[in-house]
């Protein structure tokens, strides 16, 4: 599916409303820019606007987390990954300064990426030697039920995933419309929900033929997803 993806959330420059507290969108705004992007575009096709929103930080926090879990756009799980951030940042203003302790840091996994390509290099120079040594016929055997046991694992896996993701679901202001996008713009403006909650994501989305996410709601008609 190829389409057009427009992300407006309370860290996006110019959009959010900064405090020493933190940043803030209301669906208003949030809906508002949007549609002075849209309206300036020009042509026509598809479009499905998608929008969580909250009262309080933590009820936007579960919103966005449920969204980002059904739907896991890049612009989506990064704005879950700065509010983190920023709500960690506002935590430890409050705390006092650590005491340093005496002795080691406690040990932890390093990672740089020569030390990642050096690894990797060890793993592939033990294969090559377990590779050129002689197989006998219970050997390959035993690798032979290896791979099938690992080959089910794998589609299990799979099978799995499939299944918790058809179990997922969140909820979210929809709005979809098909025609002349400088009308929907308008459109968008009506009935923006939430007028009293602070923090949001909206998503929108055009192109030729969106049928695929629209497969994804549950109600398509400003109501919710």
């Amino acid at each position: 599916m190829i389409c057009s993806e427009l992300t407006v959330q309370p860290y996006l420059y110019g959009v959010g409303q900064q405090t020493e507290t933190g940043c803030w969108l209301s669906p208003v705004n949030a809906i508002n820019w949007l549609s002075g992007r849209l309206s300036t575009s020009g042509g026509s096709g598809d479009l499905l606007l998608m929008m969580v929103c909250g009262g309080t930080s933590d009820a936007y926090r579960e919103a966005l987390a449920l969204f980002s879990g059904v739907i896991p756009l890049p612009s989506v799980t990064q704005s879950l990954r700065q509010f983190d951030a920023t709500a960690r940042l506002q935590i430890e203003r409050m705390r006092l300064p650590a005491k340093i302790k005496d002795g080691l840091p406690p040990a932890a996994e390093l990672l740089f990426s020569t030390g990642r390509q050096a690894s990797a290099a060890g793993l592939i120079e033990s294969a090559q030697a377990a590779a050129a040594l002689p197989l006998s016929e219970d050997a390959l055997s035993a690798a032979l039920s290896s791979f099938v046991q690992d080959r089910q694992a794998l589609i299990d896996g799979v099978m799995g995933g499939l299944d918790e993701l058809t179990k997922q679901t969140a909820t979210a202001w929809v709005f979809s419309g098909t025609g002349l996008f400088s009308q929907l713009a308008k459109e968008m403006l009506e009935d923006i929900p939430d007028s009293t909650a602070v923090l949001c994501t909206a998503v929108m989305f055009t192109g030729d033929d969106l049928s695929v996410l629209r497969g994804l709601t549950h109600d398509i008609d400003n109501t919710g997803a």
